[in-house]
């Protein structure tokens, strides 16, 4: 029997006491130890069922729909957890500390009729995750995590039949797994050792010192947590991760492929042959988390194991963290056409790029370093996209260059690819279509687009993929795409084809009257669609969707309807800041609110954001169609306890040109929660000592600073925050400078440094276990001590084994009951014809 850690219990310090006429929200003296439920509006949402997932099969035949667990308990997050590397392990289990989404409920049909097939013995099997039909459609591999151990099923669906196939799985750097191309087995990490001993988390020798050492012109690299400080976690942690890749085949043969490794991935070429083996190398780095370990790339015959290329690739800790300017370590390896090796490195030379191959064939420059004029040319490039193809013995050729840093590569149907490059300090990313060179034809660019990273209104959307070789579809040169087509009017997402250079075609998009989003395609000629529709009053419902005839057919709800939530009001509000800035924001009014009732206890939500475009800025995010559902986490989750709630304000924080926004990122902040109190004031939606601010994250550090340097809020919620810039000393945020370059910025930006000024009842929540970089808890403490010794108002609450986020049920809860009970207090309303609708629904 496996024995669980007590649960400690809720860290809470408070300087305050709520008002005893509230004893049924209220807390009883100065300190609670459990966890409390909040009033029964707020409690529904954490109970409420999410919405279900859709998942149709590559040949079109099967359509699987998924019903996501619940939160986890606060027990099941009490699991001990390896906390090494940079990240959390659940080392008896092998799996990853944070899991995908698990599902307690899954049903197959027929696409065709939506006849249900029968799978005898599924409901033993809940819960589970990472599903994925084989390419031929005919079987559906899935992880059950109905024991203590993740085991692999697989379930023939022409018979319902179930497989387990009692492996000992090892997903404790993530839930990878992968079929091959025939559908003929399936590419697992084993566990290591015939028992699967788990080691500890703790250094194997008690008070071990740990030492650091740094070199002359380290690079500086951002704070992180969990990571590895000593022999015993390097050895710890090595155990853990070791792992052997093997090949199941659906009769259930297994082969083991290589000799154990330290494996992050393993991905078959299209055609079968080979293996692309990504994995961790030592000696591990003590400064990063293991995504930014030393690596190495092999090429593995499938048949035989043999390796037959090999590419190792320095760890991140030598490199800067500059989007602008990644390190020229090779990278974004993978295949393309039958079995070619692509890959991409930036610029460097030929002496440096050559301490990176382990092969007696590495790649060759030769075509880019041909003379001295050309090396003067290749200086103007960022970045070079290589490939090589079987039998991996000759030079590498050069697929092209770019002139900055190349973000992923996506390849079409027709041997194209799509290449998106990216500059982050400009907030720029552009899509260009490659055409690489034959034996007639040269190597050939044409751009697609070029637009501001958070442009919503021009964002394509997603590519429609072949749904077995996942290249990307196309028809005449044109290829397929979806979106949620922002506009300034709100949504109404949309199917269209585009060629680079020319216009889009729009080939469908969602009503005027409801929102509808594409699901998938299942066929392209002639167009037919599964999109799913909701109203306001409508939950979502699968739809199958003939656009070129406009026939649709109605097949299976996805979500339960919420009829407590169906009469919420909500307004998407336009206004502007002092200096004409647009500005927006989504009010929620509780759904016995009317008009000239008075003003209402509000609380505003938000969270600043850099741009380097003022018109980008503007945009809106709005959809005035969708059915009402409210994340219990989420700032709109107030309005079920009778609470206005104006959510997703602007709060842009502007830099145009040469300009960086943080310069300014006071002034703006200011600004922008100076706009968004008047609009609601002078709606009649508030009025002045009834007004809080909240936010998460980022979001917290703002309201701290505004609580600090304005008296606009009566009050304010700030959960999981920063709020002492010289704790982040390397940047935050898109802030590059570091704190010895822009040091008066990073004290003038802290609210810590000003705690004095926090006049106004300030409550904070934190996951005791953040391991967010820059969002240590001890951000929260620090500033809860401050405030309270220097005589503010403040309350500090600390949650038990949550992280960044907050994923128990009784966490959950309890925010909803924390966050009731602040805003009850100090925004008790006054005698006025509102009272009454500011009560729960």
């Amino acid at each position: 029997m496996k024995l669980c850690p007590p649960i400690p219990a809720l860290i809470i310090s408070s300087l305050l006491s709520f008002p005893l006429s509230l004893a049924n929200l209220a807390l009883a003296g100065e300190q609670v130890a459990g966890y409390q439920i909040p009033s029964s509006p707020l409690a529904a949402l954490v109970e409420q069922a999410k919405q279900n997932k859709v998942l149709l099969s590559p040949d079109g035949f099967w359509l699987l729909s998924l019903s996501p667990q619940g939160a986890p308990t606060v027990k099941q997050l009490a699991q001990p957890m390896m906390r090494l590397g940079g990240t959390e392990i659940d080392s008896h289990g092998h799996l990853p500390g944070k899991l995908p989404t698990l599902y307690d409920e899954l049903s197959l049909r027929r696409a065709s009729d939506m006849q249900r097939q029968s799978i005898p013995g599924l409901s033993a099997l809940m819960p589970v995750m990472a599903p994925k039909f084989s390419p031929d459609g005919k079987t559906l591999a899935l992880i059950s995590l109905a024991t203590d151990q993740p085991r692999l099923q697989l379930i023939e669906l022409a018979s319902g039949k179930v497989q387990e196939q009692d492996l000992r799985l090892n997903f404790s750097l993530g839930v990878n797994y992968r079929w091959l191309p025939d559908s003929s087995a399936l590419l697992l990490p084993l566990v290591v050792g015939e028992h699967g001993q788990a080691p500890s988390s703790q250094s194997a020798i008690p008070g071990m010192p740990a030492i650091k050492e740094s070199q002359p012109n380290q690079v500086a690299k951002r704070t992180h947590r969990n990571l590895l400080k000593n022999p015993a976690d390097h050895q710890a942690f090595a155990q853990q991760v070791l792992s052997q890749l093997a090949l199941l085949s659906t009769e259930g043969e297994l082969r083991p492929l290589g000799s154990p490794v330290f494996l992050l991935d393993a991905d078959a070429s299209p055609d079968g042959r080979f293996i692309l083996v990504e994995q961790l190398t030592e000696p591990f780095s003590n400064r990063v988390p293991y995504r930014g370990f030393a690596k190495r790339f092999e090429v593995m015959s499938l048949t035989s194991g043999d390796a037959l290329y090999r590419v190792r690739v320095p760890g991140s800790d030598a490199e800067r963290d500059d989007a602008d300017m990644p390190g020229p370590a090779p990278r974004l390896f993978h295949w393309q056409g039958e079995a070619n090796l692509v890959w991409v490195e930036g610029h460097r030379s030929e002496a440096k790029r050559s301490k990176t191959q382990e092969t007696d064939a590495p790649a060759n420059d030769a075509a880019v370093h041909e003379s001295s004029d050309a090396q003067k040319a290749e200086a103007s490039f960022r970045d070079t996209l290589y490939t090589l193809s079987p039998p991996f013995t000759v030079s590498a050729k050069v697929l092209g260059q770019t002139q900055w840093p190349i973000s992923a590569i996506n390849w079409r149907d027709d041997g194209k690819a799509l290449i998106s490059q990216i500059r982050r300090s400009k907030q720029l990313i552009k899509v260009s279509l490659l055409s690489p060179a034959t034996a007639n034809t040269a190597t050939a660019w044409q751009d697609w687009y070029q637009i501001s990273s958070k442009d919503k209104y021009q964002d394509p959307g997603t590519l429609v993929r072949d749904p077995v070789t996942h290249l990307v579809a196309t028809r005449n040169g044109a290829m397929y795409h979806y979106g949620d087509g922002h506009s300034d009017d709100g949504m109404r997402p949309f199917l269209a084809t585009s060629k680079a250079g020319e216009a889009r075609s729009l080939l469908w998009q969602s009503a005027p009257s409801a929102f509808e989003r594409v699901v998938a395609l299942e066929s392209l000629s002639p167009l037919q669609l599964l999109v799913s529709q909701e109203t306001p009053l409508q939950p979502p419902r699968l739809y199958r969707v003939w656009p070129e005839s406009g026939k649709r057919e109605p097949l299976i709800p996805l979500a339960k309807r919420q009829p407590a939530l169906e009469g919420i009001q909500k307004e998407h509000i336009q206004f502007s800041r002092a200096d004409g800035q647009p500005l927006s924001g989504t009010l929620y009014l509780p759904a016995n609110y009317r008009h000239g009732d008075g003003p209402l206890p509000v609380l505003i939500w938000a969270y600043p954001r850099e741009y380097k475009n003022a018109e980008v800025a503007a945009q809106v995010d709005f959809n005035p169609l969708s059915y009402p559902r409210l994340s219990p986490l989420s700032a709109p989750a107030m309005v079920a306890a009778g609470f206005a709630v104006f959510d997703r304000v602007s709060m842009p924080i502007i830099g145009v040109g040469k300009n960086k926004p943080n310069d300014t990122f006071l002034a703006q902040l200011v600004a922008n929660a100076e706009a968004a109190v008047k609009v609601l004031t002078d709606r009649g939606i508030a009025e002045p000592g009834r007004i809080a601010v909240g936010g998460h994250s980022y979001g917290a550090f703002m309201v701290a600073n505004l609580l600090a340097h304005t008296d606009l809020f009566a009050t304010g919620i700030a959960r999981s925050g920063a709020y002492n810039r010289s704790l982040t000393p390397f940047g935050f945020q898109n802030e590059r400078r570091n704190y010895w370059e822009a040091q008066a910025l990073y004290q003038q930006m802290s609210p810590f440094n000003v705690a004095d000024k926090i006049n106004e009842p300030l409550l904070l929540i934190h996951g005791e276990a953040d391991a967010n970089s820059g969002t240590y808890p001890m951000q929260s403490s620090r500033l809860f001590d401050a405030v309270s010794t220097l005589g503010g108002q403040a309350r500090l609450v600390t949650l038990p084994f949550e992280g960044h986020s907050y994923r128990a049920r009784e966490s959950q809860l309890h925010v909803l009951w924390e966050q009731e009970a602040w805003l009850r207090s100090h925004l008790s309303p006054k005698e006025t014809t509102a009272a009454a609708a500011a009560q729960p629904l």
